[in-house]
């Protein structure tokens, strides 16, 4: 089987790929440490009313609005 000929443009993509938007590292870190926070609020709206199941869509929405409320 004869070899393919590189045209360059599979590196291209392959560069461009690895690099990152200026700020999307920093971006990217600000959004997990905002989901942490929200996590670890909602848990803790979960202990508070007793560990009661079937209410985390409304923990997690509560906690959202507090945590994010609180950035804004």
């Amino acid at each position: 089987m004869a070899a393919k000929k590189s045209t360059g443009v599979d590196e291209r993509k392959r560069n461009l790929a690895a690099e990152t938007a200026p700020g999307e590292d920093e971006a990217q870190a600000a959004l997990e440490n905002a989901h942490q926070k929200i996590a670890g609020r909602a848990y803790q709206l979960y202990l508070d009313r007793g560990a009661e199941d079937g209410r985390a869509l409304e923990d997690w929405l509560r906690a959202e609005q507090e945590v994010l409320g609180k950035e804004s």
